[in-house]
């Protein structure tokens, strides 16, 4: 009895769960990285955007957003290992 697109409770915790962790590693992050994932996942700004806001060349920018994510992947999996 799946009602149509309505998350189980199951599927709410989990996903409140991966956003927690999001929120957190976001806070881990550099200032400057963490205003740069921000624009680019929460605001979906482009990456001629960015570069604007920045100050930068496209592909600066686009170098930038991608270290930035990378940091950001980097945090969320040292969530996941023991220390």
């Amino acid at each position: 009895d799946l009602e149509g697109g309505d998350a189980s409770p199951l599927e709410r915790a989990i996903l409140r769960e991966r956003l927690d962790e999001f929120l957190a590693a976001l806070q881990r992050l550099r200032p400057s990285d963490r205003q740069v994932v921000v624009w680019r996942v929460e605001l979906g700004f482009t990456t001629a955007e960015i570069a604007r806001r920045l100050g930068k060349t496209e592909g600066a920018a686009a170098m930038t957003v991608s270290r930035a994510l990378a940091r950001l992947a980097a945090e969320m999996g040292t969530k996941a290992r023991p220390r």
